[in-house]
């Protein structure tokens, strides 16, 4: 879930959006709505022990990071601050075990 709002890039995605990526083989929405509970129960109890709480930002019935807490290279390729050589580093594979990260390969 975490990995699928970052690439979001600050957008928010509903409850339902996140539930469809992350599980888009199931259609059980009832159980997918509950484990989804549980993952952002365990998720901000994680990111708190770490000292950042705020990075996961929730408004009614969607959620987002706070993109000013988060240093990638993804962001920074985004923002046109790469450096050359990060774009030779690039070579085809992007959380590849992810299906859903497909869809953000065409801003690489």
């Amino acid at each position: 879930m975490l990995a699928y709002l970052i690439c979001l890039n600050g957008s928010s995605a509903s409850r339902g959006e996140i539930c469809a990526y992350l599980f888009e083989n199931d259609d059980l929405e009832k159980k997918n709505n509950e484990y989804l509970k549980k993952i952002i129960y365990s998720l901000r109890k994680d990111l708190s022990r770490l000292g950042i709480d705020g990075l996961l930002v929730h408004s009614r019935n969607s959620y987002s990071v706070n993109t000013g807490m988060i240093e990638c290279d993804y962001y920074d390729h985004l923002a046109g601050r790469s450096k050359a050589s990060d774009s030779e580093i690039y070579s085809g594979g992007f959380m590849n075990q992810y299906s859903w990260a497909e869809m953000f390969k065409c801003t690489l």
